[in-house]
């Protein structure tokens, strides 16, 4: 069956609610997830659930109000209570800590702890650390709730590490909290007999499916498992199945959705092993266990994309994000996927001064030579200069623009490294990763190398390291333009200027355009003012 007749039949039923919120027609899908290269909050946005179109310029969104916190694994949803909708995001906290946080959002753009204040303090919940009562472990990660309207309850599940029978074991955990300040203590929601992460619930009629990837070497697939409760005292996730069994890719991160409209669900999971993604499975009936992967061509996937959730918002609620993050592109400094500029580099160690402003690369008898550069078949890769050496250093002056604030604060690298690099602005760390990417991202830099941006003369130092393969290190530096310096207002025929739902903004109608954004009306930019 090909997927235009698989999405077909699943649309045939009725409209149902995903998190007390009815999936209408006018609605889109909103991806949360984060990156390897920069563990912070992204969204991406869809018509259909399978070709995603990346939000900020496929910059961060949200960074837990401190850009240090490595944000891992965000799991957004709506919920309704008592006629009121909220948006409740939880996520893991960097690699090894006891802890998740959970922040609360009217809007998808603006996130708050509890307590109402922004202090990424007042955002953690304590799982695992061992006090008042609650188990021992280093790590609580990949966490997801649901919400029982029926208790009026949520369930909140994690994994963490335990030792069972002398070894180490990723076991799901839950606790259940009703206003996410008091909590029950942790218990084990269930372990299937092997080390287990990953762990998503699906609601479909009076039974949860419970979707996770089994961790052991050899296996790393998609396992499922059922439950008429989400209390393990009333009933256990059993009848373990196989969703893939002929599928060899290794995978983890399993997330389900509803389509729009109704009568079917997608399934997504990343290929952990490569840099290839996600990959997506659709069914008409979660009861049968039953999904049908569609094929990877048939896929555009956001930029850079791990590990998130989806969920359904209005399209109104999409185009004040887009009002939010949009922007037009702004580049002060070409990578060599635009334009090759001439670096200062060297492949011998130079002197710890080396990234100070006052340092003097032609003193030290370094290079020039053109970026990128790399070595052997790079994905994504532009190489202008052949580097073969282990580590290469490089360095560069770049002259700034006066930067409004709105500059500043997206003011981002335009990124390519294999593999793990570092970066210095004005003597500051700005950027720094391991492991690879396999094309140009956009990412953002630290608060304190942003504040050393100045109108004039900036200094870019940049060093990156390879073990073995391929090789490719290059940047550009990007921000954004603001709306009214370079847009003209047109004025548009009479009686049609504004008119509700007719203006579109990244090819979304909204129903009041917001003032002194960009709208396209008969093909031109116009603002309101």
């Amino acid at each position: 069956m090909k997927l235009r007749h698989i999405l077909a039949v699943a649309a045939m039923g009725s409209v149902f609610s995903m998190q007390g919120v009815e999936l209408e027609n006018d609605s889109v899908y909103l991806m949360s997830f984060f990156k390897p290269s920069d563990q912070h909050l992204f969204y991406a946005w869809s018509e259909d659930g399978l070709h995603w179109k990346d939000i900020n310029d496929g910059g961060a969104v949200f960074n837990a109000y401190d850009n240090s916190t490595a944000l891992r694994d965000p799991f957004a949803a709506r919920v309704t209570r008592n006629g009121k909708s909220k948006f409740h995001l939880v996520h893991t906290w960097g690699w090894d800590h006891p802890a998740i946080f959970h922040w609360e959002s009217d809007d998808l753009i603006n996130w708050k702890a509890t307590d109402g204040t922004t202090n990424p303090e007042s955002a953690k919940i304590w799982l695992m650390d061992g006090k008042n009562g609650r188990p021992t472990a280093p790590n609580a990660w990949a966490p997801e709730f649901f919400y029982e309207p029926e208790e009026d309850l949520f369930y909140i599940y994690w994994a963490s590490r335990q030792t069972i029978d002398g070894r180490q074991q990723e076991v799901h955990h839950y606790c259940t909290t009703r206003d996410w300040r008091e909590f029950s203590e942790p218990e084990v929601l269930f372990y299937p007999g092997y080390t287990a992460i990953d762990l998503t619930v699906l609601k479909y009629g009076d039974t949860y499916y419970g979707f996770y990837k089994d961790e052991r070497d050899g296996k790393k697939c998609i396992m499922a498992r059922t439950s008429k409760s989400l209390n393990p005292n009333v009933d256990k996730f059993d009848n373990e199945v196989n969703l893939f069994p002929t599928y060899k890719t290794l995978v983890e991160g399993p997330e389900t959705f509803p389509l729009i409209g109704g009568g079917g669900y997608m399934m997504y999971y990343d290929k952990f092993n490569d840099s290839s993604g996600l990959s997506y499975a659709t069914t008409a009936d979660p009861s049968t266990l039953s999904w049908t992967q569609i094929p990877d061509s048939e896929v555009t996937n956001p930029t850079g994309v791990r590990h998130g959730s989806v969920q359904i918002i209005s399209r109104d609620e999409l185009a004040k994000i887009l009002a939010e993050y949009d922007y037009t592109p702004l580049t002060l400094l070409p990578a060599a996927d635009e334009e090759p500029q001439t670096w200062y580099y060297t492949t011998s160690k130079p002197s710890l001064t080396w990234t100070r402003v006052d340092y003097d690369p032609q003193r030290f008898n370094w290079k020039q030579g053109a970026g990128g550069f790399g070595n052997g078949d790079v994905p994504g890769g532009v190489i202008n200069t052949e580097w073969q050496t282990s580590k290469i250093y490089l360095r560069k002056n770049v002259e700034l623009p006066a930067l409004t604030e709105n500059q500043r604060e997206r003011f981002m690298l335009h990124i390519h490294h294999d593999d793990d690099v570092t970066v210095w602005i004005n003597g500051v760390e700005a950027f720094s990763e391991t492991g690879y990417l396999s094309g140009y991202q956009n990412s953002r830099i630290s608060s304190e190398a942003r504040a050393t941006l100045v109108e004039g003369t900036n200094v870019v130092c940049v060093s990156c390291s390879q073990s073995w393969g391929g090789q490719y290190i290059d940047l550009g530096l990007v921000t954004c333009e603001d709306a009214g310096s370079s847009v003209k207002m047109v004025s548009a025929s009479p009686g049609e200027r504004y008119l509700p739902g007719y203006y579109t903004l990244n090819g979304i109608k909204v129903s009041e355009p917001k003032e002194n954004c960009i709208y396209i009306h008969n093909g031109k930019k116009i603002i309101k003012k």
